[in-house]
């Protein structure tokens, strides 16, 4: 599954600004967190069982979700006097769903086995990574027996 983002629009107050504010708000967060919600459930993790025969295969993914909020006002001095305070608000969120293949549960009725689905990608870039981090920890090391081999040869 590619990652999902999403923005919402609730509706808002258009009476008061401070209602209206609090109320957008307010609506933002629940919308957001009830869509959040609906997408973070064992159906995102276990998909739909599939039937050939006397085999059930079940497959299995990685959800993760996240979400984010924000807001501010501000005021300050007008440049012009017959206007004395400027002010301004904005608020923003949004949020976004990703999952991927993990594995598949096959059922028999001989025995239940779980066959993981390897990422190859993953497991490159970590390995990448794990040598790039121990290259970085030895240099030091390395740097010091070099210059104590060199002065031996001097």
């Amino acid at each position: 599954m590619s990652p999902t983002n999403t923005t919402t629009n609730p509706p808002t107050n258009a009476g008061n600004p401070t209602i209206q504010t609090e109320t957008t708000i307010s609506g933002h967060i629940d919308h957001n967190l009830s869509k959040l919600l609906d997408m973070s459930n064992v159906d995102a993790v276990f998909g739909r069982p599939i039937e050939r025969g006397t085999t059930v295969i079940i497959p299995c993914s990685e959800v993760q979700a996240g979400l984010g909020l924000g807001g501010g006002a501000g005021s300050a001095p007008s440049p012009r006097m017959d206007k004395p305070i400027v002010g301004g608000e904005g608020y923003g969120g949004g949020g976004g769903v990703k999952g991927r293949p993990v594995a598949v549960i096959i059922i028999t009725p001989d025995q239940v086995r779980i066959k993981p689905i390897i990422d190859s990608t993953r497991v490159i870039l970590a390995a990448l990574a794990s040598g790039t981090a121990t290259m970085i920890a030895l240099t030091p090391f390395l740097r010091l027996l070099l210059r104590r081999n060199m002065g031996k040869i001097s």
